[in-house]
């Protein structure tokens, strides 16, 4: 909903617990009829959740610092300002369905799916003005996948984010002679940076084309910001210095794999991985005190891992493929582990594709004659990842649809070689 005055506020009642009242914008009430606005507040759009508050601040802990779209000062001088209250209810709505994959201790699927559809509903009935907020919104709701049959998943709404932007003209550099303010125009910035992202590791996690057509430049890790040093929430810095920097660090290395990633699948010539990843994998940090750090840092090595399958596959090189599958199972088990596995992001998922296939070709053309140890080290490394996909089973149901796909394939490898 668009900026505006507040009018009267709705008396929501919640399902047998207290929820929050959201003021409903003077100006959405002129917009939307008598109807809409019932509709909307009988489908709990304007009751927040009790967790509010824990819902924004994993938000910019642990979707924020890898997925920068939201303007952190702006965000922080509302919130500062007005609170909740001062922040648009699409893009809550939008910002909860992905934070709700890190609160424990709750019904993580459920709670993801009451707050796509109010934000579904929002976007769809609010008749918002933003065309940034709808930008916003819709790449945050790509991260939901539920089930196959369900036609509004990431690509529709990745199609959608992809569309506006290019309508607001996000795509081509921001001309201060067009009246664009900075913040603005580094809004815009950032937007479609994230846009670039998604459309590359989407493109690739489900096999098909670019839809974004853009220059080997087009993201410039160095002008992004995350901003962590503004953030500020309730009057409490969330970030230390040494912290926002080691997490800006990490953000520029995942828009760096985000760029080889893109010139491998647009270009004809593939560059050696050495070239591609002149630092170590090892040499990126597990820890470093703080829980935002060392998921951004396993979020990272995963995204690194599948661009060098990306790589070896490409070259047709079977001992720097086996290599790379053999680097991202061993994040997955370190994650199982330790227990990271339950801040794994929503991307992490289809990340798990390429490793689990390269697994299986492996298996699939293993000579298990010459090393009567190779069944016993293949089956281990398969069980790795299906102990990892179980792991996200509770959060994420694209990663049961995946099992699946895994234990059907493995049980036809190994009935076909026996």
């Amino acid at each position: 909903m668009g900026d505006g005055g507040y009018g009267d506020i709705l008396e929501m009642v919640g399902s047998g617990t207290t929820t929050r009242h959201f003021e409903v914008y003077a100006t959405a009430e002129r917009q939307l009829d008598a109807d809409d606005l019932n509709y909307l507040d009988a489908k709990g759009c304007f009751a927040l959740p009790e967790q509010s508050e824990e819902l924004l601040e994993a938000y910019f802990k642990y979707v924020h610092p890898t997925f920068p779209v939201i303007d952190v000062s702006e965000f922080s001088q509302k919130y500062a300002e007005h609170g909740l209250q001062g922040i648009n209810l699409l893009l809550l709505w939008s910002m909860f369905s992905v934070s709700a994959s890190y609160i424990q201790g709750t019904s993580r699927i459920a709670n993801k799916v009451l707050y796509v559809g109010r934000a579904k509903l929002l976007f769809e009935i609010s008749q918002e003005h933003d065309k940034l907020v709808l930008v916003h919104s819709a790449l945050l709701l790509s991260f939901w996948f539920a089930d196959t049959e369900d036609v509004k998943q990431s690509w529709y709404w990745t199609s959608i984010a992809f569309g506006i932007a290019q309508s607001l003209g996000l795509h081509a550099p921001p001309e201060p002679s067009h009246g664009q303010t900075h913040s603005r125009s580094r809004a815009g910035l950032i937007t479609w940076q994230c846009c670039l992202m998604r459309d590359v590791w989407l493109a690739f996690g489900m096999g098909r084309p670019l839809r974004v057509i853009a220059p080997d430049s087009a993201m410039c890790s160095g002008e992004l910001d995350l901003q962590l040093t503004d953030l500020t929430l309730k009057g409490r810095t969330l970030y230390a210095a040494d912290e926002a920097s080691a997490l800006q660090n990490m953000w520029r290395s995942l828009v760096d794999t985000t760029n080889s990633l893109r010139n491998i699948m647009t270009s004809s010539t593939v560059p050696a991985l050495n070239k591609v990843f002149p630092y170590s994998f090892a040499g990126t940090p597990d820890t470093g005190g703080s829980t935002s750090i060392t998921h951004v840092s396993r979020h990272l090595k995963i995204h690194q891992t599948t661009a060098a399958i990306a790589i070896a596959r490409a070259k047709n090189e079977q001992q720097e493929l086996q290599s790379a599958v053999d680097r991202a199972i061993g994040v997955m088990r370190t994650m199982v582990n330790d227990g990271t596995v339950d801040f794994a992001s929503p991307v992490t998922v289809p990340l798990v594709t390429p490793a689990m296939i390269g697994c299986l070709e492996t298996t699939r053309l293993a000579d298990l004659g010459k090393d009567p140890e190779k069944p016993r080290v293949i089956d281990s490394k398969l069980d790795a990842i299906s102990e990892f996909l179980s792991a996200l089973e509770d959060n994420y149901p694209a990663a049961s649809i995946l099992s699946r796909v895994l234990k059907t394939a493995r049980d036809e490898i190994w009935n076909v070689r026996s």
